[in-house]
Order: structure tokens, then sequence, then C-alpha cells
């Protein structure tokens, strides 16, 4: 219902059901029995809660609540989704929201239109896959084993691999009249069939390769008297401006101590000490500072960065997100112990203001917090802006020499997106490798030489 917002989703009525201490089931039911909806809006989830939590100590009845929430959900995709775009009289609702009365009354009442509800209306999507998938096939030959196999008897086996230390949990499952049992949940070829191994030989991981730039010359030292200084290893700080922030407290006399690669420990530890509902990345935060105070770290550096260094044909005020912005404030939040809050370092920076602004600001933080002299700050400063740019300069390098060797007969698949998210491979689910396993070429996005074309002339 919303591919932006989790608050479009079925997922968080059943997360707010949950909570509320209903079943899923009877959401639609109590929801149609409210006199009066409680207005819940149509924000994001977390502000939602805050409502939704504000009218129960409020005095404000369970199922005015539940069918405030039929409302929020059907607000939401109407501004969210919908747009400006016109409603036509014809309205289709498919999806597994549709199981909800209530949902389906919200979008009657609001739009004074039937709705009209296909009889299989949860399963839409994968019959729309099946017709896709046979205009492809065209007669030719499958694997399909026909529908008769759905009945056939079956059983599941879990079981940890720990071939290495990703120790990924795989499922066995034996079909009935089947020689070989099926596998999945892996993050290599080691239990694929046969036909998929071997697949992707030849095609450079360019995301190892950035992650390679990104660290330079980097290891981890062992203690030595200077002050530790932790970073994170996440969101923008690291996986974007690693060798400035590296350079930056070297050269002013700290070690470094990154925190330790996400795994699936950490998410656990992230998911305990959040204080409130984020996108996965701030949320995976919490595990990574975490992770750093177990580590004995002086200080854990948690800048919230307003907005990013931009090019002076930049329209745009170049912000970044809510979440990365004021995520320092919910790391400190969600730490009970006051010593550990003393260790985080939460300075304001504004990296569009490249000069005298950000030169006052670091400098400033620096000699209150460390009494280290404007000229020393200033000096360490340069030296990181020019690790920084040589940096961005080795990506687009690579870059260009990736663009110009295509693999032949290969496909070659540009990755989009925020590069916390698309070069950390827990956070990807490992998407990288898949794609190479399936012999096609992955890309970052920063590999592209963006800055010989000019956007701004058309958006």
């Amino acid at each position: 219902m919303n591919k932006v917002c989790a608050a479009g989703t079925g997922s968080f009525l059943e997360e707010q059901a949950e909570k509320l201490d209903i079943k899923i089931t009877d959401f639609g039911k109590i929801a149609l029995e409210a006199d009066k909806p409680a207005r819940l809006g149509d924000r994001c989830t977390v502000f939602m809660e805050s409502d939704l939590n504000a009218h129960q100590q409020s005095g404000v009845k369970k199922e005015s609540l539940i069918s405030g929430l039929a409302y929020s959900i059907v607000y939401n995709y109407i501004l969210k989704v919908v747009g400006k775009k016109r409603i036509g009289n014809r309205i289709f609702f498919q999806g597994g929201v549709t199981n909800n009365k209530s949902v389906i009354a919200a979008f009657e009442k609001v739009t004074g239109k039937p709705i009209t509800v296909p009889p299989h209306f949860d399963v839409t999507g994968a019959i729309g896959a099946a017709i896709l998938a046979r205009k492809t096939i065209k007669g030719k030959e499958t694997k399909f084993k026909g529908f008769r196999r759905s009945a056939a008897s079956y059983s599941v086996n879990n079981f940890t691999c720990k071939y290495c230390s990703n120790q990924c949990e795989i499922r066995s499952v034996k079909i009935e009249g089947e020689d070989k049992p099926l596998f999945y949940g892996g993050r290599c070829e080691r239990y694929e069939v046969e036909e998929r191994k071997g697949k992707g030989k030849n095609i450079p991981n360019l995301f190892k390769e950035r992650l390679n730039l990104l660290l330079g010359d980097f290891t981890e030292e062992l203690p030595d008297g200077r002050p530790t200084i932790g970073i994170p290893r996440g969101l923008m700080v690291f996986y974007q401006q690693f060798p400035y922030w590296r350079t930056f407290f070297k050269e002013l006399g700290f070690r470094i101590v990154l925190s330790s690669s996400t795994n699936r420990k950490l998410i656990t530890e992230s998911l305990e000490k959040q204080q409130a509902e984020t996108c996965f990345p701030c949320g995976v935060m919490h595990g990574h500072v975490y992770d750093l105070l177990t580590k004995g770290t002086d200080y854990i550096f948690l800048p919230s960065i307003i907005d990013s260094k931009a090019e002076k044909i930049n329209p745009t005020k170049n912000y970044n997100c809510p979440w990365v912005q004021t995520f320092p404030y919910m790391a400190r939040a969600g730490l009970r112990d006051n010593e550990a809050v003393k260790k985080l370092l939460i300075p304001v920076f504004h990296f569009k203001y490249t000069g005298k602004i950000l030169n006052k600001e670091i400098s400033s933080y620096m000699s209150e917090k460390f009494n280290i002299s404007k000229a020393k700050t200033l000096k360490a400063m340069k030296k990181a802006d020019r690790t920084q740019t040589e940096f961005e300069r080795k990506l687009e390098t690579r870059g260009h020499e990736v663009l110009k060797d295509l693999p032949e007969g290969k496909k070659s698949v540009v990755i989009i997106g925020r590069p916390y998210n698309t070069n950390d491979p827990e956070m990807n689910l490992h998407l990288v490798e898949k794609l190479i396993n399936l012999d096609v070429l992955p890309i970052p996005i920063d590999f592209l030489p963006l800055s010989e074309e000019n956007i701004y002339k058309l958006h």
C-alpha cells in the first residue's frame, strides 16, 4: 500500500493490534463497532504511535482507537501514494490488507465511492507473476512439477552452517518422491543446486573493492596510551566519510577503533536497546554503539550531521534524513549508564557550508571538548578533506575502468541506494553476492562519473 512508509502497510496494523492486545483477525469487527474513530492522522509510524498512546492515556475506547488506525491507513495511502493524481470511480482493492473489512469501509467513507474486492484479492500479485512467467516461457519446457506437488508430504529441518563466520540458518526441505532435499537460507552457493554453482567466477566484487578504498591502509592499532575514538560501522560517518574522520582524528593524536561488522548478534542487541521504531540502518546503530562500549573506547563519535557537501550548481538544500540527523540523541536516550553517556561525542555539523561555518563548528567543538587549538584543528581538517577527495576520485576512476570494460554476455546493474544500505552485506541481505552468483555484475552508484553530468537542468 505504501512503498515508502511503514504506516501504510498491513504489518503496521498487525503491530498495533498486538500492542492493543487484540487478534488481527478481530481488528475489522472491533473497528466497525466504534461510534467515533480516534483521529490519528496520516503521519509516520513513530508519531502515530505517540498519538495512539496519548489517546489511550486520555481514556479513548479501544474500538475507537482501532477504527482510527483503519482511517490512518487510508489517509496515509491517499496523501502519500495517490498524491495529486485523480481518483477514478472504479476502485479495485487487492492485497492482504483487504482481509480487514474496516479498512475497506474507511476507504469507501473517505472516497465516497464503492470499493471492488476481487475473489482472490490476497494472491492477485502471484497470479500476475504467473501470467508474466507464462508469457516469457512461451511454451518452452520448464522445471515446474505441477500443482499436485503441493499435496505431497514434506518435512523441514533447520541447521546452522558453521563453514564460515556468517553461520547461516539453513532450512532443508525433503519432499516425498524427491531424491535430493531442497536448501535455502544460505548466503553462498555451498548448498545451491548444481546448475547455479560456478556462476560469477569472473565477476569482480566492486563493493568489496569500495570497502578497501574506504578503509585505505587503516588497521586497528594496539593500545599505546593515546585516547581512543570509536566510530560505529554504519550510516554516513563510516560508509561515506570514514576517510575524512579517520584522518582528522589521527592527525589530532587519537587512536581509531571501529565497531564490528553488522552481524546477527549485533542486530539482536540493537533491538533490545532501541527506544523508538526507526529505519533499520538507524536501529542497528544502537548495536554498533554498544559494541564500542564493550571494547572500552574512551569516546564514541556520533555527530549530528545536518546536511552534506554539494557542488555549487546543486540548487537543493542537501539535508540529511531526519533520522540520520537525530540518531545520536536516540542513542543517548537508550543508554542507562551515565558513564557511558559521557563517552558520546555529539557535535552538530553543517557540511553544506564547508569553509568558515564548518571550520568554526569543528574547531570550536574540539577546543571546548579537548582543548585543541584552532590552528591544529584546521590543519587536520585540510588533510582530512584531501584524503576524502582522493577517496572519491579513486571511486570514479575505478568506475571509468569498469564502464569501459563491462563483461560481455553478462548483465550489469547499478545498485541505487544510500551507501550505508548498499555496502553493508548484512543490511542488504548479501544482495551483491546473490547477484554475482546469478552472473550479474553489481556496480556501486558512486562508481559512476556523476560529476560529469548536470542533472539539475533536467530536474
